[in-house]
């Protein structure tokens, strides 16, 4: 944990801030702009990668029962997880399909808390930032919107992944605000 602590704290920059409304508004700029370059509910079945481009077979969830569709372009970009790709029928080398399948995924978890007010920012003029600390949360993230508002406020009081992750993951949600609000 010390090293963890140490490492972050060399190399992160505490201060996070994040487009007004959260991260996911990111994703809804792009539904915005380019709704008409955007498939929506395409389930992909089969990505084939030749010498002139890529096609890329989909069945639309909506319709399951609809015929399956096909879309060709020069690039496809994929940020499919590794751990769903390797599902779907693509036409990558043998040792790129046990690559893919080695990649290990990290049990996480994340503890967010609801205060009737901010008092982060009322009482200890926290604006923002993370707190690290050795104890199972292993840090605390202070919201960057709403800043200098009244009223309620909401802050993650838990992240981490790893050995930790396995107790907190295995409680009740209940017993999760607790523990978080015990070592908060």
């Amino acid at each position: 944990a010390d090293i963890y602590n140490n490492y972050t704290v060399h190399v992160h920059q505490p201060a996070m801030f994040q487009p007004v409304g959260g991260m996911g508004k990111i994703g809804d700029a792009f539904t915005r702009e380019c709704r008409d370059m955007i498939t929506f509910n395409a389930k992909v079945t089969k990505i084939n990668q030749d010498e002139t481009g890529v096609t890329v077979d989909y069945i639309n969830t909506d319709n399951p029962e609809s015929m399956r569709k096909s879309v060709r372009a020069d690039w496809c970009i994929c940020t499919i997880p590794l751990s769903i790709l390797t599902q779907i029928d693509i036409n990558v080398s043998e040792p790129m399909k046990q690559a893919m399948a080695a990649v290990p995924y990290d049990s996480s978890y994340k503890v967010g808390l609801e205060f009737k007010r901010r008092f982060w920012e009322e009482d200890e003029w926290i604006y923002g930032g993370i707190t690290y600390t050795d104890l199972p949360i292993t840090q605390i993230s202070y919201p960057s919107q709403d800043l200098f508002s009244s009223g309620s406020g909401v802050l993650l009081g838990a992240y981490g992944f790893g050995e930790a992750s396995y107790k907190f993951n295995s409680l009740t949600p209940k017993e999760r605000i607790s523990a978080a609000l015990e070592y908060g």
